[in-house]
């Protein structure tokens, strides 16, 4: 199991014709054999900037060619903005959320709880992006959340000083709190995951689960946690997965270290599977790891893949099922200091590779896909829409999706032969950067950005029992 570059990095920092911008906190999901990507972030220190992103692009895995496809909010598309939520629902990607930092107002003085609520449509079949109205009143504004796609609902939960949960109808257009935020917010009683940002969730048909992620204390350093968290629909209640124990030995088998602005994403409806992240104490030391969670027996196991690119956080995500692959776009890394446009791609051993591939696969005489983390074929039905026709058509045929189809492929043999003794891929990354090493140079947005993310940087590490 190794990694490979199938695009590498790429320059000038602002993109081409051909490529893309560097760009971290990007919203990004998978859809017929591409990476799309929209928005985010990155600094252009060359001319000592913010350059906050609003275009498209789509990455074809089958050509390993990049093209644009929206133009950004000149053409239609929503404000830049980063740290919002994409998930993919009836051939499009529905964006929520997310944080500008009010550059509109203010380019160089960052503008804490900049915050949105928007919910926004881009379709994937023409490249045009739908503000969606919802029927009622949407969630309070929110960054750094989670959201995935169940059946015919997105389910939402957290972000930046929150611990809400709620559900998105996609045929109504309407919004349903699930779950307030428990009295006691820090839940110390561990009933619930209580307030929490930068943490990364991954669906299967019950329910979705959290890792990791982060919290601020009054009086106190931040948090940063190494659990993990299962929010059930039937149940519609919150519980906390205990660490899993060896059967023949009782000893604790290992856990994903504390971390936060990590990815996780669902490889079948049994196999999940964790990457990459940041700890900072203070001082970043970003991770490169990959750990796969079993949701039959509830338990770890890290993964050795060799070749792994330079360790990251804030980067992009998504499974090819078909392939039996995950690809890696994007993300900040601290040694070296940079962002990234490049795409990378890791292949799974095979035991897993072919449940994906039968995860991935309708079975015989089914009419088009429906997985969990796709949504279901529900036509969109939302109403009091503003409709934009900005963006570029298609260019080309791409190669047609099976899309996927909960099969319960996945055996209990394959997921259990993992053993406490896996060691991390790569380990981490332990870089102090001094507060002046960072903003040397920069100019006083660059400043205000640097402090406003040292203090979410010095975090007291939480372990998940």
């Amino acid at each position: 199991m190794s990694w490979s570059v199938v695009a590498p990095e790429r320059t000038p920092v602002h993109g081409g014709r051909d490529y893309p911008s560097v760009r971290y906190s990007a919203a990004a999901v998978e859809y017929r054999g591409e990476i799309i990507i929209t928005h985010g972030y990155f600094y252009n220190h060359a001319i000592r900037h913010p350059a906050w992103q609003s275009s498209a692009w789509a990455f074809n895995f089958g050509t390993k060619r990049w093209r644009e496809i929206h133009g950004g909010e000149k053409e239609g598309a929503p404000s830049a903005r980063y740290s919002c939520t994409a998930v993919l629902y009836d051939n499009a990607l529905w964006m929520f959320g997310g944080d500008d930092g009010g550059h509109k107002h203010s380019m160089f003085n960052y503008v804490f709880q900049a915050w949105f609520n928007q919910m926004w449509r881009f379709d994937l079949r023409t490249y045009s992006w739908q503000q969606v109205r919802p029927n009622g009143a949407p969630p309070v504004k929110r960054a750094l959340h989670s959201a995935v796609t169940i059946g015919n609902s997105m389910y939402l939960y957290g972000g930046l000083e929150l611990a809400d949960t709620w559900r998105y109808d996609f045929a109504s257009a309407s919004w349903t709190l699930l779950v307030p935020p428990p009295a006691d917010t820090d839940t110390k009683d561990g009933s619930h995951p209580g307030r929490r940002h930068a943490f990364a969730a991954a669906a299967n048909t019950g329910g979705f689960y959290i890792f990791g992620g982060c919290r601020h204390v009054r009086g106190s350093r931040p948090l940063a946690f190494s659990d993990t968290w299962y929010y059930s629909i039937a149940d519609n209640a919150w519980r906390l997965v205990q660490p899993a124990t060896d059967p023949t030995t009782g000893t604790r088998l290992p856990l994903p270290p504390a971390r936060s602005h990590h990815s996780m994403v669902p490889l079948t409806d049994k196999l999940l599977l964790l990457y990459g992240g940041a700890l900072c104490i203070p001082g970043c030391s970003c991770y490169g790891d990959s750990w796969l969670f079993d949701t039959t027996t509830q338990s770890w196991s890290s993964l050795n893949a060799s070749d792994a690119p330079i360790h990251r956080y804030r980067q992009n995500v998504v499974v090819h099922g078909r392939e039996g692959a995950i690809y890696l776009y994007g993300g900040e890394s601290y040694q070296p200091y940079m962002y990234h446009n490049a795409v990378n791609r890791m292949e799974l051993p095979s035991p897993i590779k072919e449940q994906m591939i039968a995860y991935a696969t309708p079975p015989a005489g089914a009419k088009g896909g429906g997985g969990v983390k796709r949504g279901g074929g529900m036509g969109h039905r939302s109403r009091k829409t503003l409709s934009y026709s900005g963006g570029r058509a298609a260019a080309e045929t791409e190669e047609q999706s099976t899309l996927t189809a909960v099969v319960d492929a996945v055996t209990t043999a394959a997921a259990n032969g993992k053993s406490a003794s896996r060691n991390l891929s790569g380990g981490t990354l332990a870089l102090l950067v001094p507060a002046g090493a960072l903003v040397v140079g920069l100019a006083v947005w660059g400043i205000a950005t640097r402090r406003q993310r040292s203090r979410y940087g010095k975090y007291k590490p939480v372990d998940g029992s």
